[in-house]
């Protein structure tokens, strides 16, 4: 009966959708799904699976946390229910962590069996540690038919369907998430709780810089006049007065006292330059002996404004009070902003307004408010040396920008004016800029003098910069390709984000997690008469990229590093470079060889051989050889060479997830890739027998390793988008660093005295790229060759996934289960997602046709296996 499903309303119950409420929404739910985990099968569990049968769910059983895990992932049952009244078979609390840890496991309803209470026992355990593990509720043993019937029947009308309705709540955040509006919700006490993506890219402030904070302090800053407080505080004492007055706490409107004063004026701003009066035409200044009233009316205008704009209306219904008005909110860049806005208290525990939602849309006039502003000022202020054509064309600007401008041109001075001029003064007096702030400057400076609809779009250009990731894509739904989603997922993350509260696992005994002091010795070196003949044979085409490197691993008994790495060294003349012998180049090879785990299926020296040959092949093309200098080459040599010694067949996020020594080491971050280069130096150095860089100038050295470590690091996957993009937008955009590759040999200019056509920057950038690609470039050889890659990293991938069930740990890459995936599926999306933009970009600057013909060749094999509905490497031989 493992994994079995049964609907028991065959027969008597017909099993149908029932409608639910959650407010205005109505909602349909399907039969619930159950999930019984025991370990055996007996009156308990038979219990259970008749009061289902009775109660028309759909129903499961696993006899083992594997198998509950499996059904889990595939069925997302509503209801699990462990029995816990024993741990000789599992651990309920470890069956629970393992099913929370899964995607889509928030609301699921756990419940545990636990043993009856023994009648001497005056004094019942703690359920505490259930409720940790995440349990919703404990169920007492009682096989009876009847009770387990009354208990799922108390969970249908509590927990399942308030767990239903959370789940609804998915529909109406992906709402908020979506809408054009600004929405910010804050508490009773003006904490900020959520602000969505619209409010985001309005402000320029991230959710994770709001959440948590009073808004006031947030929208308006300390140095402002609260232009949004008086009706931000006005609304949120309407709800929470009206609240006081219908508890009788508070006495009602005809009863209080006269209302109190209004608060005083605020202070006048702090002298400034002279400013040009907005009521003259010409836009010139009019003399020192005016400014005083001049300034006086502005601020009175702009006093009167503000307080006829703060007038919103309130719309009142017999439980709360809406308002609605005009609000100034501060943004992260310094500029104000006005904002429509309805402010709605909601009532929560209590009866008390607990929330206060803010639904916000701008206004036409936002430009004016922000750098608009700014812009003026500098306009005015060089006025009196333009003509009169460049003060039209302003007074243009200002007029599409600024709806108010016809009826009270000055109508926008007054303290928002003053403030903003003084910080954008600060801003231009910093002596340290950093680049950010110098193309935001700039952009002011080209908006000044541009068409409306340039400036508008300059405007969108400035509300990207302030992002916090530039060059990270904003992927799409994971629901539409889990293959995709996965891979993402688990080559992109940390995986610790995938845990939440307390589950996070602390193991000193993960074994993939090896210090990286404890290394093994390197084997005895006796090839120094020479490679034998097979070896030769094997390598004579190592030039090419149709080279066989399972050939040649099978020839030098999986040792192809050594071998390889010493005729490309070779080549390309690092030991000269190095001032090494070649013996103690082939003791370093065999050292590192020697920290590749063989026992992997896809991360171990043959791995490491193909990169280093593929890194070998993009060194010889002729404008990446004009680009680099030597020092370059030997480091993307060594680089390619050791990027993955001692890697633990597990990914980054499996290390975090089980609390291994290296992420705790490397607090989680770039973890592998961290141990990769630290322990290669620490290989290199421990023995002066295959020391290489023993012999080098400190100065060279150092130079030397920095771009060795800065290589093996641009192989982690987290930062894989980043890398491509900068590699886009610098060296192949139009005129980028690289353009003068081409003309290297033609002599004079810096180029020619740095050594390489490039500059440093461009070179940083085209080395990164290189190994990249060198790493990942198994979809781009020949179709025999990808095929056995793509079986070797899967094999990989579901030893993981075994792993991860077998431990309780979270599954990073659910879709890479041996029963279930597809290998051509998988491939496709890692095709589509990591490897065509990325080469597409490096065959234009490499210029790599070969490689592009079998990416598409393999693509195609791929798609064709995945339309014939195959999950294999090869088809199924003829019959």
């Amino acid at each position: 009966m493992d994994g079995e499903l049964s609907n028991g309303s065959e027969g008597r119950l017909q099993a149908s959708a029932k409608e639910v409420s959650f407010g205005p929404i109505r909602l349909l739910q399907d039969p619930i799904q159950a999930l019984l985990v025991f370990a055996r099968e007996d009156s308990q569990s038979d219990g259970f699976w008749w009061a289902c049968e009775r109660a028309a769910y759909r129903c499961a059983i696993a006899h083992s946390a594997e198998a509950a895990l499996n059904l889990v992932l595939a069925s997302h049952p509503d209801l699990v229910v462990v029995d816990g009244r024993s741990s000789q078979h599992f651990s309920a609390e470890a069956v629970c962590r393992s099913i929370r840890a899964t995607k889509d496991s928030e609301h699921t309803v756990l419940v545990v069996v636990t043993r009856k209470i023994p009648s001497d026992q005056e004094e019942e355990e703690s359920i505490l540690p259930l409720l940790t593990a995440g349990f919703t509720r404990r169920f007492v043993e009682d096989h009876r038919v009847s009770v387990c019937y009354n208990e799922l029947l108390q969970l249908e009308h509590g927990e399942l369907r308030a767990s239903f309705k959370l789940r609804a709540c998915n529909a109406l955040l992906a709402a908020l998430q979506r809408c054009h509006d600004a929405v910010e919700i804050t508490s009773e006490d003006h904490v900020i709780q959520y602000v969505n993506p619209a409010f985001e890219r309005a402000t320029g402030f991230s959710s994770d810089e709001l959440v948590g904070r009073t808004a006031p302090e947030r929208a308006l800053g300390s140095d402002a006049r609260a232009h949004g407080q008086p009706a931000l505080a006005r609304a949120h004492a309407h709800g929470s007065r009206n609240q006081r007055r219908e508890r009788g706490s508070e006495p009602d409107e005809q009863q209080q006292q006269p209302a109190p004063a209004p608060p005083p004026p605020p202070p006048p701003p702090p002298p400034e330059e002279p400013l040009a009066d907005d009521d003259d035409d010409d836009g010139d200044f009019d003399g020192g002996a005016d400014d005083g009233q001049r300034r006086q009316r502005q601020r009175q205008r702009q006093q009167q404004q503000e307080e006829e704009e703060e007038d919103g209306d309130l719309i009142t219904d017999q439980h709360s009070k809406e308002w609605k008005g005009t609000l100034y909110t501060k943004c992260k860049s310094g500029k104000t902003i006005k904002q429509i806005a309805t402010v709605i208290p909601v009532i929560g525990q209590g009866g008390w307004t607990r929330h206060f939602v803010s639904v916000r849309c701008p206004c036409s006039d936002n430009a004016t408010q922000g750098e608009g502003i700014h812009r003026e000022e500098r306009g005015r202020a060089g006025s009196v040396h333009t003509d009169g054509h460049s003060q039209r064309h302003k007074d243009r600007r200002k007029s599409s920008l600024d709806v108010r401008s016809n009826t009270s041109r000055g109508s926008d001075g007054g303290s928002v004016h003053h403030r903003r001029n003084s910080s954008m003064a600060r801003i231009h007096s910093m002596t340290i800029e950093a680049p950010i702030t110098k193309v935001i400057n700039i952009i002011n400076a080209a908006q000044e003098s541009s068409p409306v609809s340039v400036a508008e779009a300059l405007d969108r250009v400035l509300e990207i910069l302030r992002t916090t990731e530039l060059y990270s894509p904003q992927l799409g739904s994971r629901d539409d390709d889990p293959h995709a989603s996965d891979l993402v997922g688990g080559l992109m993350t940390d995986g610790l984000r995938r845990l939440s509260g307390n589950d996070f696992i602390l193991s000193k005994n993960v074994h993939h997690a090896q210090s990286p002091l404890r290394v093994p010795t390197a084997p005895a070196t006796g090839d120094a008469a020479g490679p034998p003949p097979r070896v030769v044979e094997a390598l004579g085409f190592e030039d090419r990229w149709d080279f066989d490197i399972f050939e040649a691993e099978n020839v030098t008994h999986k040792r192809p590093l050594v071998y390889l790495g010493l005729k490309v060294f070779a080549r390309f003349g690092v030991c000269d470079f190095l001032g090494c012998s070649e013996a103690t180049l082939r003791s370093w090879l065999s050292l590192i060889e020697a920290n590749y785990h063989s026992s992997n299926s896809y991360h171990n020296s043959t791995h490491a051989a193909d990169v280093l040959h593929a890194t070998a092949y993009f060194l010889r093309k002729e404008r990446v050889k004009a680009c680099l200098d030597q020092c370059d080459e030997v480091a993307a040599l060594i680089a390619a060479t050791v990027h993955d010694v001692d890697h633990p067949g597990r990914t980054n996020s499996f290390l975090c997830n089980a609390g291994s020594e290296l992420a705790v080491l490397y607090n989680d971050t770039a973890v592998l890739e961290s141990h990769h280069a630290a322990l290669a130096f620490q290989l290199s150095t421990r023995d002066d027998k295959g020391n290489i860089f023993r012999n080098m100038e400190r100065s060279d050295f150092r130079t030397l390793r920095q771009a060795i470590i800065d290589m093996v690091l641009a192989t982690e996957m987290t930062k894989h988008f980043e890398h491509v993009n900068k590699f886009v937008n610098s060296i192949n955009k139009p005129g980028g660093g690289a353009d003068d590759a081409a003309s290297v040999n033609g002599g004079g200019g810096e180029g020619e005295s740095m050594g390489p056509g490039c500059s440093p920057e461009s070179r940083l950038l085209i080395k990164r790229m290189l190994i990249k690609c060198a790493d990942i470039s198994n979809p781009c050889r020949p179709l025999p060759l990808c095929v056995e890659w793509a079986g070797r990293i899967s094999e990989e991938y579901f030893a993981q996934t075994d792993e991860e069930k077998r431990k309780g740990l979270p599954v990073v890459m659910p879709v890479f289960d041996r029963s279930s995936c597809s290998i051509p599926k998988s491939q496709i999306s890692f095709i589509d997602y990591f490897i065509s933009d990325m080469f597409d970009a490096w065959d234009a600057f490499a210029d790599l046709p070969d490689l592009m013909e079998h990416l598409g060749q393999n693509y195609r094999y791929w798609k064709g296996m995945d339309e014939q509905q195959l999950k294999t490497l090869r088809p199924p031989p003829p019959q």
